[in-house]
Formats: C-alpha cells, structure tokens, sequence
C-alpha cells in the first residue's frame, strides 16, 4: 500500500493539471498582426500593397527575359505558364499591364 501513496500523488501533481491545461488551451488562438513591428512608413507601404493585391494568397511567377529573347520568344514562355496554370486548375490570372 505504500507504493500506491506516491503513484496518487504523482497523478494528481502531473495527470490531472496536464489534462486540464489542454482543455483550457484548446480554444486559444493566436492572432499575429502584420502591424505590429512596422513603422508609420512601413505601414504605408504595407496599406498599399494590401490595397494593391489584397488579403488572398498570391502567386508571383516570373519569366526571365534573356537578352536574345525575342517578343515571339517572350510569348511562347507565357503561353507555356499559362498551360501549366491550367493543368492545375487556375483559370484567373492577372498581368502584370493589368
């Protein structure tokens, strides 16, 4: 029976706090704002670009343009990402003239 005094014991130091500690924090969430270590000119740059692109993920994609690149070149590489955005499913896309 003295075996089982420290096996209690043990268990209500340990066991029970854990569990009630992860059903407390099981709602928490935590919310990081872009705000928070910008200066006022950062944040202006910041504003736009949201104002700009908005809160949606982003894909950028850039076509490097090699000095012997000729227009004919330049839209065949655009066609060739345009297809591939396809064969993954996205159909909208925007320009960089748009």
């Amino acid at each position: 029976m003295k075996i089982l005094t420290p096996l209690k014991i043990s268990f209500c130091l340990l066991i029970i706090p854990t569990l009630l500690l992860f059903f407390w924090t099981k709602d928490l969430n935590q919310n990081n704002k872009e705000y928070l270590f910008l200066n006022q000119s950062l944040k202006q740059s910041y504003d736009q670009f949201t104002k700009t692109f908005g809160h949606d993920d982003q894909l950028f994609i850039e076509i490097p343009k090699q000095p012997d690149d000729t227009d004919e070149t330049l839209l065949k590489k655009i066609s060739d990402v345009t297809n591939r955005l396809k064969d993954h499913g996205i159909t909208t896309w925007l320009t960089p003239a748009e």
